[in-house]
């Protein structure tokens, strides 16, 4: 018996060797084509062996830990829905393999988010699933699998049917994110590279930013927003795939901004940040970043909150000249500030040398700052940043914006 289990292993792992090594020769948008007589058992040894591993991880985290009851049945769910997607063998190899690793996160006694939560807090050091799991399986589940059952409204003991939910949401995500393109990628490394310089890409990391965000497909127009690590609308025709770099670094910018929310008020949720200050300020440091690594500007100065980001860039201008505030090196200041809605201590430093009060300052931007555009019609939105710019105008810092940027 023992030598047959060899045996069967022996041919497995080649099996796996050779296939692996064909599917790789490709480019990742070549499918092999592989029968699933060949793939399905390649698959169910690789699952066995990363549900063997991920529950030793675990265990050393957290000793007491309950893990649910996982059979076969869970391995052929993992199997058949990883096939349905359109990929090489190492690629549906790493999807199953992450769908595995959630799986063993969820616990029999404890709600999906709350478990899932624990292992996704340890992400740096465990590496077994993504810092932001809950929100991108909930933003996979809604803008890919297009399910209205919502991952957060789950029992305190998962039924089967949300357990698939969570795998299904697992496998579509991933899966996905295979569809992110090359010139989008470097694009993005070159953006965080220019936010944190101390920051170069890491494949294998989990906990890599880049790793963590979510690949949807939601039609030509531009669509993107935080949750899940940043989700990210590829078929967007108004962007070269290069410029969609852009859009990766806006939603990692309002999470670098959350994150310093909550870090100062542990308690409060991400909807008692000030949304408006945050568009803008994200949409300011878009801008610097893009001239940065010489990528076009034209469509950061065609977003919605361009006009309060454009006057804020004067401020943050103004300041670095005269060596009052700098935002890279007052970095964490500077998020959280935006996070807050609060910049009255850098108006107070502007007022210095501009003469414009910061209570006057903070009225100007409060026009634009109340989550105005996410219910405006477009006489409403037009007529709003007409009343900006004019006080802008009045304020005479519209006028100098081309003087310092362009």
């Amino acid at each position: 018996m023992y030598r047959k289990t060899l045996t069967l292993s022996i041919v497995l792992i080649s099996l796996i060797l050779i296939a692996v090594v064909v599917s790789n020769v490709y480019p990742t948008n070549v499918q092999i084509g592989l029968p699933n007589v060949i793939e399905r058992p390649i698959l169910n040894f690789a699952l066995k062996k990363e549900e063997a591993t991920t529950r030793t991880k675990i265990v050393k985290a957290f000793p007491d830990r309950k893990f649910l009851t996982v059979n076969n049945k869970w391995y052929e769910f993992i199997i058949a829905q990883t096939l349905k997607y359109p990929l090489t063998l190492s690629q549906k190899l790493h999807v199953s393999n992450y769908a595995m690793r959630v799986l063993i996160s969820l616990e029999p006694d404890n709600y999906i988010t709350n478990s899932l939560g624990d292992i996704a807090d340890y992400s740096p050091f465990l590496n077994i699933i993504h810092p932001h799991e809950t929100g991108a399986l909930d933003s996979s589940r809604e803008y890919i699998l297009k399910s209205h059952h919502s991952l957060y409204k789950t029992d305190y003991h998962p039924k089967q049917q949300d357990i698939e939910l969570v795998l299904e949401s697992a496998i579509a995500k991933e899966a996905y994110k295979f569809q992110l393109s090359v010139e989008t990628k470097q694009s993005a490394i070159k953006l965080l590279h220019a936010f944190n310089p101390a920051y170069s890409y890491k494949d294998n990391s989990l906990d890599d930013p880049l790793n963590d965000i979510v690949v949807v497909k939601t039609g030509p127009e531009l669509f993107a927003h935080s949750l899940g690590g940043g989700t990210i609308n590829i078929e967007v025709t108004s962007r070269t795939k290069e410029e969609l770099g852009l859009t990766v670094i806006h939603e990692k910018l309002h999470i670098e901004m959350t994150n310093k929310f909550y870090q100062k008020y542990p308690s409060f949720t991400s909807d008692q940040a000030d949304q408006g200050m945050q568009e803008i300020s994200a949409t300011a440091l878009q801008y610097l970043l893009a001239r940065k690594v010489e990528l076009p500007t034209a469509i950061v100065e065609k977003l919605d909150y361009w006009d309060g980001a454009r006057d804020l860039l004067v401020i943050l201008g103004e300041l670095k000249q005269r060596n009052l505030f700098d935002w890279e090196e007052q970095k964490d200041e500077f998020l959280l500030m935006a996070a807050e809605g609060d910049f009255k201590p850098i108006f107070k430093q502007y007022f210095q040398i501009s003469g414009i009060p910061a209570s006057s300052l903070d009225l100007h931007f409060g026009i634009l700052r109340d989550k105005f555009f996410y219910n405006a019609t477009q006489e409403e939105y037009s007529q709003t940043v007409n009343s900006f710019n004019k006080k802008s105008e009045e304020l005479r810092i519209i006028q100098k914006f081309p003087l310092l940027y362009k």
